[in-house]
């Protein structure tokens, strides 16, 4: 199988199976992607009131308190899908009263003005049109280059698949998010710099992406920085393209809060109103806290390593010099760099504490390089032992995709006594929307099971 056809399956096997597990819960960037789908504005007055991360701008309208980026992403796929978003409304008119507990609030408002279906044909939209299909293009174009590498086809895709399958990004495509597209967007970039044949093009483009991450999130400046240092203590001519790259993401964010706020630098959440993550520092960020550093490492809720287990390897990396493959050593060095780093930024960044809502996603962006790492160990153990241990990564992994259970000890229990099942499909029944068969999950997984075997098995054409 030649890098580029394995590349075609990667991508075709993840976006399948994220798009069946998509969730159906309003979260804070699909405000303003459906009011830029909807109006051609950020400005979200029209859902002022929804959630506790809107709030009235100082001269006007309501905002988010983030980035725009994934929203201006978010609102392409609201935009192709505008008549099925209106025609939901249409459908919930029909559709008994949901079942929502008193909790949820955006979901309680959605419903009492006619709007949850919206929201729910919303949230597939964006998951189906967009964390989908750029997740199946991360763990696509990571193996097409470990193939291309000189890796063993089956290795290539294992390390992909993995990465798709076993690690906290199945669990966070599910969601319109921020963090995970800062995180494929420092894998884009690590790719498109790898082999080091760093055209001026080539260096652009890494800064659009490192630009764009800004865009998306102040962690982004954290990707940039880490880009930037690389190319300066290398070839430090290359930071010259790569910077100028960065400046229409750069640019935008200041445009964006210019426009919405009346000052170019000051970001959104200056703007909001205080609540308890904000009362340490400025707004919420003050320096990095031992105590927010392990809970971003093992708090059961939201702990990178309690999520997943494996990239707990990456540490015993330099210490292990068998195996076949290794990871470049500057690029390790990097990887190590960049993760501390966002260890450090997140231990000091107080709204770490409130990832219990969401599950794991600060420290979502490590992922990519700390699994290259993890996997580099595993080459040295014997290989029913790595085998084992990858698939008790994507057991788990799946476990808290298939159960939304966001304690991650929890998960597996849960998936054990409930079976396996899709969010969207219980939050249906449980609203009273969906009287479908209890067996609807086992013949969706089986029916994909062929399809992707299909896929996978079927013969190559000749030329």
């Amino acid at each position: 199988m030649t890098p580029k056809a394995l590349a075609w399956r990667l991508f075709f096997t993840c976006w399948t199976v994220y798009t069946a597990y998509w969730a159906p819960w309003i979260i804070r960037e699909q405000f303003p992607a459906l009011s830029l789908a909807e109006e051609g504005t950020l400005n979200v007055a029209r859902f002022d009131g929804f959630i506790e991360d809107i709030f009235r701008g100082p001269h006007g309208g309501a905002y988010i308190n983030n980035n725009p980026g994934a929203s201006l992403a978010g609102a392409v796929p609201l935009l192709l899908g505008r008549p099925l978003l209106h025609q939901a409304i249409e459908w919930e008119k029909h559709l008994p009263t949901p079942r929502i507990r008193p909790d949820e609030r955006a979901e309680v408002v959605a419903a009492r003005k006619g709007l949850l279906a919206y929201f729910l044909v919303a949230a597939f939209l964006t998951v189906a049109g967009l964390m989908a299909p750029v997740s199946a293009l991360a763990a696509a174009l990571l193996g097409r280059r470990l193939a291309e590498a000189g890796i063993e086809t089956k290795y290539a895709a294992t390390a992909a698949l993995t990465l798709a399958f076993g690690t906290p990004v199945f669990f966070r495509t599910l969601y319109l998010n921020h963090n995970l597209l800062v995180g494929h967007l420092g894998l884009f970039v690590a790719l498109l710099l790898w082999d080091r044949t760093w055209t001026r093009n080539r260096l652009l483009l890494a800064g659009l992406l490192c630009g764009y991450a800004v865009l998306c999130d102040f962690t982004g400046l954290l990707l940039a920085g880490i880009v930037g240092l690389c190319l300066l203590t290398t070839r430090w001519r290359s930071a010259i393209p790569f910077t100028l790259g960065t400046l229409p993401g750069v640019l935008g964010l200041a445009a964006y809060q210019s426009l919405s706020f009346g000052n170019p630098l000051l970001p959104s959440q200056h703007y909001m109103p205080p609540t308890a993550p904000t009362a340490q520092g400025y707004r919420g960020f003050s320096w990095p806290s031992p105590d927010l550093a392990w809970a971003n490492f093992f708090h059961p809720a939201w702990g990178l390593f309690a999520y997943c287990p494996l990239l707990l390897l990456a540490f015993a990396a330099p210490f292990v010099s068998s195996g076949r493959w290794r990871v470049p050593p500057i690029l390790a060095r990097w990887i190590y760099a960049y993760f501390a780093a966002f260890v450090l930024f997140c231990a000091a960044n107080q709204y770490s504490w409130l990832q219990w809502n969401t599950g794991m996603r600060y420290l979502v962006p490590v992922v990519p390089g700390m699994l290259l790492l993890s996997l580099q160990v595993l080459q040295a153990w014997p290989r029913w032992l790595g085998w084992t241990v990858l698939a008790l990564s994507v057991a788990h992994s799946w476990s808290i995709a298939a159960s939304y259970e966001l304690h991650a000890l929890k998960a597996p229990l849960a998936l054990l006594t409930n079976g396996p099942s899709l969010a969207w499909l219980d939050r249906l029944r449980y609203m009273g929307w969906a009287t479908l068969s209890p067996w609807l999950p086992w013949t969706c997984f089986f029916t994909s099971v062929v399809i992707l075997a299909t896929v996978w098995l079927a013969p190559r054409t000749k030329a």
